[in-house]
């Protein structure tokens, strides 16, 4: 028997919040969740989100936090460092 059962869809703004709290648990838990997650302790990656924000000129979006834009931009570069390894 082939049922093509279709999970309900969790709605958007809970998923956004779960979002944001695993960004907020992954940089400012500890040090070392931040150094496992980003690759730098949590002064360091404050010193990088006010860099962007001053120099560069990053702001927060409606959904997304500057903080949250950064890691995910760090998350992306350590998981191609890591496939590159692997690889």
């Amino acid at each position: 028997m082939n049922d093509n059962k279709h999970f309900p869809q969790t709605p958007y703004d809970i998923r956004h919040r779960i979002r944001q709290l695993v960004y907020f648990c992954m940089i400012h838990e500890s040090d070392f969740v931040c150094r496992q997650s980003t690759r730098m302790d949590r002064r360091t990656f404050a010193i990088l989100c006010h860099l962007r924000r001053t120099v560069a000129g990053l702001s927060k979006t409606e959904i997304v936090d500057v903080e949250e834009m950064v890691a995910m931009f760090l998350l992306d570069l350590a998981h191609d460092v890591k496939n590159r390894i692997i690889q």
